[in-house]
């Protein structure tokens, strides 16, 4: 029993050097690409699933899709490589597609944000080999003769209506004819009669001269942040579009590149960094870059679903704040004071560091500053080796406690 006690403690001292040098090559400076950053990668599983569409974002591929399923409504990303039908040789077209159609869909699941990119669509609504789609601008309405005349693609296609024809007007569902208006932009469906003028079983109005008709209300796309007004939530933030699946000048496209936008943040929004792990907004900086789920409120702003960090994403990267106590230039350090403890704080080249938008050097800041950013627990020196450092003009935003706190014990 001795000889198996001094065994242990003597394995101890040899390999407590080794432990100490692995946590800290984990806390290893964040400007360093480890193992453990480099296997991560965005978790995902594959899914089937039944659902009704809410909302089309385009007729072109790629486009985004709204489904509501039985566990709620599911962003769906489609792709230009997307199958839309039964089978590859047995396909539909999305001007054939209207909401309220029965979607089936396989696809895989991004477990960090919960958008689902599709592979496979099926429309169980559209009777593959009856139903066609019907689609552009109305140019005439006879109601003497029962016909309607929409001019798509250069072209006028005749349809017939009867009473038994849908037609919606939103937001009024069950519309009919009369509330149909020369120039409206229709998508619906249409069925063969053969010797007869074709025969349109559901009319939708999408559009109104400028004034749409059926909204894209959510949308996914990525951004800059640019403000942030509290480090918890609920709160706005401000985010500057850098892409987004629409294409340049689609009037159904209300959210466009370059535009800055109010993100409302609430205490449901579902917060997480780049390949998975939860986060919050104390970690947040300016320059940020994000990828939104959101929905579009009428007058602009947008109620976030889901905000992803793809800017922290590097293991044992924690968030940083605090004010400035003193600062040790020759020393390239400096020391914060936040939630009654003391963090030395070091910077290298490659730390990013910025006041009101402009980068500056640790010789720009002062005594008195506020500052949030992002960096690395180093367990042996007890510091924190920064990657990100922004002087603050709220100080709103600082946290009430730097997120380090939970990885590194600070004095």
């Amino acid at each position: 029993m001795k000889k198996a006690i001094m065994l242990v403690a003597i394995l101890a001292l040899v390999l407590a050097p080794r432990l100490s040098a692995a946590r800290e090559a984990a806390a290893s400076t964040t400007e360093e690409i480890t193992a453990a950053d480099a296997k991560q990668v965005e978790p995902t599983m594959k899914v089937i699933f039944n659902g009704s569409l809410l909302e089309i974002g385009s007729t072109d591929l790629p486009t985004t899709l709204i489904v509501r399923a039985p566990g709620g409504d599911v962003t769906v990303n489609v792709g230009v490589g997307a199958i839309l039908g039964e089978k590859k040789d047995v396909v539909t077209k999305l001007d054939e597609w209207i909401p309220g159609d029965v979607l089936k869909i396989f696809g895989v699941k991004n477990l960090n944000t919960g958008v689902v990119e599709a592979s496979v669509l099926v429309n169980k609504t559209i009777r593959m080999k009856k139903d066609f789609g019907l689609n552009g601008w109305i140019k005439s309405i006879n109601k003497e003769a029962s016909t309607i005349d929409v001019d798509w693609q250069g072209k006028t296609y005749v349809f017939h209506y009867t009473g038994d024809t849908r037609v919606v007007v939103p937001p009024k569902v069950k519309a009919n004819v009369d509330d149909l208006q020369v120039g409206d932009r229709v998508r619906g469906r249409w069925i063969d009669r053969r010797g007869e003028t074709p025969h349109a079983t559901i009319m939708v109005v999408l559009r109104r001269g400028d004034d749409l008709r059926m909204k894209i209300r959510t949308w996914v796309f990525e951004g800059e942040l640019s403000e942030i007004n509290s480090a918890t939530a609920p709160t706005d933030i401000r985010v500057k579009v850098t892409k987004t699946a629409a294409r340049p000048g689609d009037k159904n496209a209300l959210i466009a590149v370059g535009d800055e936008r109010i993100l409302h943040v609430k205490e449901d929004t579902k917060i997480v960094r780049r390949f998975m792990g939860k986060t919050d907004l104390s970690e947040y900086v300016a320059g940020d870059k994000l990828t939104v789920v959101g929905r579009l409120n009428d007058d602009g702003t947008i109620d976030a679903k889901t905000l992803k960090n793809n800017s922290i994403w590097l293991v044992g990267t924690h968030g940083i704040a605090g004010e400035i106590t003193a600062i040790d230039a020759a020393g390239s350090k400096f020391t914060l004071v936040w939630g009654g403890k003391t963090i030395i704080v070091e910077v290298t080249d490659k730390t990013e560091m910025k006041k009101a938008g402009e980068k500056i050097a640790l010789t720009d800041l002062a005594v008195g500053d506020k500052i949030k950013g992002r960096g690395t627990a180093r367990e042996r020196t007890g510091t924190v080796r920064a990657s990100v450092v922004h002087v603050v003009r709220n100080p709103a935003e600082l946290p009430k406690k730097a997120m380090i706190d939970d990885a590194l014990e600070v004095k």
